[in-house]
């Protein structure tokens, strides 16, 4: 997750009632560490002001660490059940989709884990660098394909957010200097096969937003309640 997103995230997140939110489940939440010391925008706006406020959050990633509340894939059967006996409200899916085999299958079963009524918010990129974790599909869908994924919801709000690109992520931790030399070691790496074709492809495609901007599909979607339907 970058700043941008998590600062959107917190800026609707505060416009919406307790009582909508919590619980809310967090597919692919990663560690402690991760939201914390790694990305630690995303404990300052996104769940320290959930916390605050009262809402419950439900940690879920494949991964088993600290952190983690519900460990697993969410196709096995157990997995599957607990995270159904969260009943949440409201979900939380960032930065996942593009990294699957199959987003369609994936959106259906995250759309099972929230009750009629309740909130799905989703994160992926739509303008950005091929990024291994551990595959990248390049999916990259607008808001409107988002939706698509996730039939029988209605859009609550959606946009594109548009970001600085590597030289900014260079920058905002380095010197010119050091943001240079960084550049050239990617680029030495890069052209000596180092870690093999996919981390070349991954570091050359990350050398070309050198000096274009990033862009995120940020969406918020709404479960049909029975009624509705």
């Amino acid at each position: 997750m970058r700043l941008i997103e998590s600062k959107w995230l917190q800026k609707h997140l505060t416009e919406m009632d307790v009582a909508e939110l919590s619980p809310l489940l967090e597919i692919g939440s990663s560690s402690l560490a991760f939201r914390t010391i790694a990305k630690p925008h995303i404990e300052q706006f996104v769940h320290a002001p959930l916390r605050e406020r009262g809402v419950r959050i439900v940690t879920t990633d494949l991964r088993d660490a600290e952190g983690v509340e519900i460990v697993g894939d969410i196709f096995d059967p157990d997995v599957c059940a607990k995270l159904q006996d969260v009943q949440a409200k409201s979900l939380l899916l960032c930065n996942l989709l593009e990294h699957l085999v199959d987003p369609a299958a994936f959106a259906d079963a995250c759309k099972s884990f929230v009750r009629p009524g309740g909130y799905i918010i989703v994160t992926v990129p739509y303008d950005y660098p091929y990024h291994l974790d551990p595959i990248d599909t390049m999916f990259r869908p607008s808001p409107e394909e988002i939706h698509a994924l996730f039939p029988g919801t209605r859009i609550v709000d959606g946009e594109i957010l548009v970001d600085g690109g590597r030289w900014s992520d260079l920058r905002r931790t380095r010197t010119s200097f050091q943001s240079i030399k960084s550049i050239v070691g990617d680029i030495a790496r890069m052209v000596t096969f180092r870690g093999g074709i996919e981390r070349t492809k991954s570091r050359a495609s990350g050398l070309s937003y050198l000096a274009k901007n990033y862009k995120i599909s940020a969406i918020i979607l709404r479960v049909q309640e029975e009624q509705d339907k």
